[in-house]
């Protein structure tokens, strides 16, 4: 009698010697025509000096190798995996947000929680978690908004089942600001649909007319106590402009007239930023004022 076993398939890794140095192949298995087909890929040892550097590497593949067993896409994704392939194939382009968000990686997230398993992060842990870092309430605010779009994409790759609610979105962070007007834009559209909306965290059932007043109030002190926020900081901008402080941050004070002479005598854009200690979009825009008792006044040293 033929006995299978369903186990979690995860691959195998060797090192194996080269000419100079050497690298690690990684071998699986994959269903074809009814059989299984090795594979096999390699990564080199210079970028690679730790099989835990490979597993970590290939641990977005591994979910995939273990469809059609008893062990879900959920069971085998880890945190450190999805966050592989969110750098890999949905970080930002833009420089900042880009250093911002792996910088929240490399000092909260992968420290945290990048063995633990997706399934296994619970509201709870989410939540003491956060009440444990020693951080401002809106830097809290970017990490979570961070792991929320994480657990979202996680369930766009099959590794969290789609009727699982994410579980960030349980988890509220003092101090944070707050939009007021999505919530009743949203409830109205549903309502116009014919949708009843429920909110388990604030007890809102928009099935009866009870839970509607709720909401219309709700949104009403919401919306009151924004548009409150925003007279008093133009009060105070109005207070400040009549004694007479200046708004904003203090002006930039260049010698433009050193900056052109230095130009004419042939430094480049980043020279004078670095020597004037500015950006060169700054040195780009003092550059294109060109204003005309300065200009007058280069021609004539340039002459």
């Amino acid at each position: 009698m033929k006995i299978t076993r369903n186990h979690y398939r995860q691959g195998s890794i060797r090192k194996v010697p080269r000419a100079k140095g050497f690298a690690w192949e990684y071998r699986y298995y994959v269903p074809s025509d009814g059989k299984r087909k090795l594979k096999m890929q390699t990564f080199n040892g210079k970028l690679y000096a730790t099989e835990a550097d490979v597993r970590r590497a290939v641990g977005v593949m591994v979910p995939g190798l273990n469809d059609g067993t008893v062990y879900s896409p959920s069971l085998a994704g880890t945190f450190g995996a999805l966050l592989d392939r969110y750098i890999a194939e949905e970080m930002p382009s833009r420089k900042s947000s880009r250093d911002s968000y792996l910088s929240i990686i490399k000092n909260h997230l992968r420290p945290r929680w990048e063995n633990m398993v997706l399934s296994d992060i619970k509201p709870a842990l989410i939540h003491t978690w956060f009440q444990s870092l020693k951080l401002q309430s809106v830097s809290k605010g970017h990490v979570r908004s961070l792991m929320r779009r994480l657990f979202e994409l996680a369930t766009l790759w099959k590794y969290l089942p789609i009727e699982r609610r994410n579980p960030v979105e349980i988890v509220k962070i003092k101090g944070v600001t707050k939009r007021a007007k999505e919530p009743v834009v949203i409830t109205h559209e549903l309502n116009r649909l014919n949708i009843e909306f429920i909110s388990f965290s604030e007890q809102i059932d928009t099935g009866g007319p009870l839970g509607r007043a709720i909401m219309a109030i709700v949104g009403a002190v919401a919306e009151l106590e924004r548009s409150l926020i925003i007279e008093r900081v133009r009060a105070g901008m109005r207070r400040a402009k009549f004694e007479g402080r200046h708004i904003g941050r203090k002006a930039l004070e260049l010698d433009r007239a050193a900056i052109f002479r230095d130009l004419q005598n042939g430094q480049s854009l980043g020279q004078l930023a670095k020597r004037y200690l500015v950006s060169r979009t700054t040195v780009h825009r003092v550059l294109g004022e060109r204003i005309p008792a300065v200009t007058e006044g280069v021609e004539k040293v340039a002459a």
